[in-house]
This record gives structure tokens, sequence and C-alpha cells, in this order.
């Protein structure tokens, strides 16, 4: 007798036929590029890095303007109410950066805030002198309410 059974782990004709056609089929759809298939490629590539590239920029600058609203925020001397009013003046940013470096230059920070006072008067931050309210220190020598408070807690009188 013969046996007509296979074994399921020995490929067959039809078996290997259909494995090797599908093999060559997607190796040389791969393999063959068209060069308006490969341009195109570069074409987002190009997109995608341009993209980046405004995103860093737009960063950058976001940056730099905190940077010179700080500076205006810690001038010594006259200065803007809201640092936000510089750019409502009409300075422009890069009037505010060093060409060289790129980083922003504190003098030009300090010019642009003096032509917008110049300007707009009403903008500058008016400090009020001490009128008499609100929390202070003790007189040197004298003692705290809490310091008397204490002490007649504790039974001395001061």
């Amino acid at each position: 007798m013969t046996d007509t059974t296979t074994d399921p782990t020995e490929p067959t004709d039809d078996t290997i036929d259909e494995g090797t056609d599908d093999t060559i089929t997607d190796e040389t759809t791969t393999e063959e590029e068209t060069p308006n298939t490969e341009a195109a490629k570069y074409r987002r590539r190009l997109r995608e890095t341009e993209a980046e590239r405004d995103a860093l920029a737009a960063n950058l600058d976001a940056t730099r303007r905190q940077v010179v609203e700080r500076l205006v925020v810690d001038h010594t001397g006259p200065r803007l109410g809201d640092p936000k009013d510089l750019w409502l003046a009409g300075v422009e940013l890069a009037e505010l950066v060093d060409a060289e470096t790129g980083a922003v230059d504190p003098d030009k920070v300090a010019a642009a805030q003096a032509r917008v006072l110049a300007d707009h008067p009403t903008w500058r931050v008016h400090q009020l002198g001490d009128i008499g309210q609100g929390v202070r220190a003790g007189r040197p020598g004298q003692p705290g309410l809490s310091e008397v408070l204490r002490d007649r807690a504790r039974g001395r009188a001061g």
C-alpha cells in the first residue's frame, strides 16, 4: 500500500509558486521608483523642514519678545506701565536685536523705551509716594505688636 497523505510542513508546488510570485512582485514595485515619486518625496521633506524652521523661528521671536518685555519691567529709570506698549508704539523686534550675535541688546531696549515714553508720556508708570497706609517695618528700638502680646502672655509688663 502506498501512503497518499502529505506532510503539511512540506511545501507543495502550489505554495512555492504563489510565494515566489508575491515576492517578485513586491520587490519590483519597491525597487522601481520613478523620478516623479522621488521628486515628490523630496518636496514633502522640504515642506516638513520649512514648517519646522518656521515653528522654530516663531518660538525664537516669542522668546526674544519675552526678554525685551522683562528688560522693560526691570528698567531702573522711567518705564512703561505695560511692557506690551512697546509693540503698540510700533517698535520692531529686529530693531532691538544685535545683528552679529542675535541677542537682545539692553541698550537698544532702553533707547526704544525712552522714545516711546517721549511720544506717549501718559504710558509712563506713575509711582506714588508713601501715603501712610499698609504694612510697615517697626521703628528701631520699639517692640512690635507681636512682641508686646508675647511679653504680656508670659507675664512680663513692657
